[in-house]
């Protein structure tokens, strides 16, 4: 399930980036007007993360995707002075580095761990927050 659609009724904007060009062409038919889908190219961060859109600022960022250290650091320059971010499958080794970086930033982490759905096996995301965040954690 893509976080565009599991946000777009409990929320007021959803803006999410998308490099498959076939899924992008199924999320058009699912989501609601609240929803701007933004086509990106996954070949470089730069060309991935660059379709955020400028002077924007969000109350959660969820990074799930492609260069997702660079996403992250994209985040940490687009999320709100209440804003959480949510990194899935944060317990892969590459994304290792993020810690540090969110925990420089003033972030603090709560870790979630279990089932995705329909996948075996117990998964991991972090929610990076800080106090008077949106989430109220």
């Amino acid at each position: 399930m893509n976080a565009a659609v599991s946000f777009m009724s409990r929320v007021r904007q959803v803006v999410s980036l998308e490099h498959d060009d076939r899924w992008l062409d199924t999320l058009r038919g699912r989501v609601t007007s609240n929803v701007e889908l933004i086509a990106v190219s996954r070949a470089t961060p730069e060309s991935y993360c660059g379709g955020v859109p400028a002077g924007r600022r969000f109350d959660l960022v969820v990074v799930d995707g492609r260069h997702r250290v660079e996403s992250f650091a994209r985040a940490l320059e687009v999320v709100s002075g209440r804003g959480v971010i949510l990194l899935d499958d944060s317990d892969r080794v590459e994304y290792a580095g993020i810690f540090p970086l969110a925990r420089q930033a003033g972030y603090r982490t709560l870790t979630l761990r279990g089932h995705k759905p329909a996948l075996l096996g117990i998964y991991q995301a972090t929610l990076f927050y800080r106090d008077g965040n949106a989430l109220g954690i």
